[in-house]
């Protein structure tokens, strides 16, 4: 009779769960989904920690000892901080996305997934998330080292009160800090597309052709400190709010993860492109190299047009024409689209 009881609550359970996942749909899917990037990107890079000491700053909760050599005082709890939450949220946002997508409605990808006829193999999926934690380790370490530093008084551009600058300038520096990491961020992706970089170092990422939420760090660790050092290094020059730099980098990671999903989503914002414009630039290779604006790729000529002819060997953006392609380059072209 009890054992009767227990199946029956875990049938219930069983069913009121594949309710929830089956009307997670309309506002509270976007709400939800979009939370759950928010936090796997946030944790990919380590910057949760980052708006933890923030935030204690503000109010007020921070160190500030005499001597240098106390700028990393505790340096160890701020790693295993950094490391343990990390990889929980890491792994626990992205695995419930490949979960609630990739395995859940594997049948259906038509419904949801930008490249609907083409998935990952399973020794591309094991290496994505192998390179990628040995990257959240490193984003990690850089994120516990900064916390702790700036927890006890060192110095960065950061401040605290929006009084110290104004209303118009702390206005005027979220527009500067976006510009800034998606303009220098597209200059150095397009660079990684140069021929010897992109051979010894981007290629790596472009294994995946159809990526995935675990493919947002699977990179080459030199291009990952690369681009960490870029996003970051205006707190040493360029003044800003504290909820100027946590809200703008979260932004960031945040696309960074739709970018890489696989997963159809449209933007929310009219200067932000949709989730096709990034999963082109896996599909075609050397073209789109922007992240959360496409006026970079329209203005050097690097936005993808249907017309031209794109492939891992056309390098510099361009594409080719049709005319210009050869035989097997057009119908490499026309099989992808």
């Amino acid at each position: 009779m009890k054992m009767k009881f227990i199946k029956t609550i875990q049938e219930y359970q069983s069913k009121l769960f594949d309710y929830f996942l089956n009307n997670l749909s309309g506002f509270f899917g976007t709400f939800l989904t979009s939370i759950i990037i928010f936090l796997a990107g946030l944790s990919m890079k380590g910057e949760w920690l980052m708006i933890l000491v923030h935030f204690m700053k503000q109010f007020g909760l921070d160190r500030t000892p005499n001597f240098t050599s106390e700028k990393f005082h505790d340096i160890h709890i701020y790693f295993i901080q950094s490391y343990l939450t990390s990889y929980i949220i890491y792994f626990g946002m992205c695995g419930f996305l490949q979960w609630y997508f990739y395995i859940r409605q594997k049948n259906t990808p038509e419904n949801w997934k930008c490249q609907p006829n083409k998935f990952l193999s399973w020794k591309d999926e094991k290496f994505e998330i192998i390179l990628g934690t040995i990257n959240l380790t490193i984003g990690a370490t850089i994120s516990g080292l900064l916390a702790c530093y700036t927890m006890n008084g060192g110095y960065t551009t950061i401040y605290y009160k929006i009084s110290d600058y104004g209303i118009f300038y702390f206005l005027i520096s979220i527009v500067l800090y976006y510009i800034w990491v998606d303009l220098t961020t597209y200059c150095v992706h397009r660079m990684l597309h140069l021929p010897f970089f992109y051979k010894n170092f981007h290629k790596i990422h472009h294994r995946f052709k159809q990526p995935t939420a675990f493919s947002s760090t699977a990179m080459h660790p030199a291009e990952f400190l690369l681009m960490q050092t870029v996003m970051m290094s205006p707190i040493l020059f360029l003044p800003m709010h504290w909820v100027t730099y946590i809200g703008v980098i979260g932004y960031v990671f945040y696309y960074g993860i739709i970018d890489h999903s696989g997963i159809k989503m449209e933007a929310i914002w009219p200067w932000q492109p949709n989730s096709f414009f990034h999963d082109d630039h896996h599909k075609y290779f050397h073209v789109n190299f922007g992240f959360n604006l496409t006026i970079w790729d329209k203005l050097q000529g690097t936005y993808r047009v249907k017309d031209r002819v794109y492939n891992e060997n056309i390098f510099y953006g361009k594409g080719k024409s049709l005319n210009e392609a050869t035989p097997e380059e057009l119908d490499l072209h026309f099989k992808n689209d």
